[in-house]
């Protein structure tokens, strides 16, 4: 056995997890108080934000040395025009491609429900509401490319690393395998969690007790999706890793248009609130 070598583990394939089905409209959105829309000519607060209170909460001043939140995902629109893109910054992938590209749009729609502009007057506004003037920095490291092409629990822990390596104190990670458990990874996130950096994850949308990693790792803060009218959405995992619930129903984000919106559902959207 070659003495360099500590140990091998399989590299598993991580999925975006969001839902890829709309088994019942009227258990993900109100439909009157928010209808999905492609192009929006006016700001419309989502349901989610109300929901976790953040538009009643003041975001601390910009200061000269800002809190860095990074996501992990399939890369962003940075050109949408309800990103301050002057405050977003990213990693590029060596498999996945530049950070600041987005075939797939899951990356986008996730950020957005983060940092979309708020107080603009188009669109929709994100958790954090003005990130122009709020002392936070969104950064975005790559692991899946077009059609969700990289992937692998490889190039997750290569973005998780890049985000560490710029000083994130927060880390999103929309994404998620089941039963794939690894003892080198678990090791990592212990270690990012004895660093003071907090990293929180889907946990699956399988309607099921399955545990999906990175989620469940003792390391990682494991979020399911909730509905509009905060029942558990249909979809979601319900295991003893599950930390908090979150609005994962029927979405209203960021695309990977200009002025265009989307509305998605699945603990990846949960997870970002």
């Amino acid at each position: 056995m070659n003495p360099n070598v500590e140990s091998i583990e399989e590299d598993y394939d991580m999925d975006l997890l969001e839902e890829n089905t709309d088994k019942d409209f009227l258990d993900r959105v109100d439909v009157e108080d928010q209808k999905p829309a492609l192009r929006s000519l006016e700001e419309m607060v989502p349901y989610g934000v109300k929901s976790v209170h953040a538009d009643v909460v003041s975001p601390a001043p910009r200061t000269a040395h800002p809190v860095t939140l990074c996501v992990v995902d399939s890369g962003i629109f940075r050109d949408h025009n309800d990103f301050p893109a002057e405050f977003i910054s990213g990693d590029d992938s060596v498999r996945a491609g530049q950070w600041d590209a987005d075939v797939n749009g899951h990356g986008t729609h996730v950020a957005g429900i983060l940092a979309a502009q708020g107080n603009n007057g188009v669109g929709t506004r994100g958790i954090i509401g003005d990130l122009t003037n709020s002392n936070i920095n969104l950064h975005i490291t790559r692991s899946h490319g077009a059609n969700g092409a990289g992937g692998l629990m490889s190039d997750v822990l290569a973005a998780v690393i890049q985000c560490r390596q710029k000083g994130a104190k927060v880390i999103n990670l929309s994404v998620g395998c089941n039963n794939c458990y690894s003892s080198v990874t678990d090791a990592l996130f212990s270690e990012l969690y004895d660093e003071g950096i907090l990293v929180v994850a889907a946990a699956g949308n399988d309607g099921s007790t399955n545990k999906k990693y990175p989620a469940s790792y003792k390391g990682v803060v494991s979020v399911g999706s909730v509905t509009y009218f905060d029942s558990l959405s249909s979809a979601t995992q319900t295991n003893d890793q599950i930390e908090f619930t979150a609005p994962g129903s029927g979405v209203y984000s960021t695309s990977i248009y200009q002025n265009r919106y989307t509305t998605k559902h699945g603990t990846s959207m949960a997870s970002p609130h």
